[in-house]
């Protein structure tokens, strides 16, 4: 699960917004989200880079407190 704040775009993958399109019936929902700044098309590596980096920061907060 991602953690954003309400001023940063959801980070989504063209692959997910195309299949929710599909499931969904609702075509043309990833040019909305990016249209009116609400998402953000990235690639899988781009996702994965800012995941791992979340997570390092997510680490080093907890030792920072010491509760890990």
């Amino acid at each position: 699960m991602q953690t954003t704040s309400a001023n940063e775009p959801l980070r989504v993958t063209q692959e997910a917004v195309g299949a929710y399109e599909k499931r969904t019936g609702f075509y043309g929902i990833g040019k909305i989200m990016v249209k009116n700044g609400h998402g953000k098309i990235v690639t899988k590596e781009e996702l994965a880079r800012s995941r791992a980096q979340e997570r390092n920061n997510r680490i080093a907060t907890v030792q920072e407190r010491g509760t890990a």
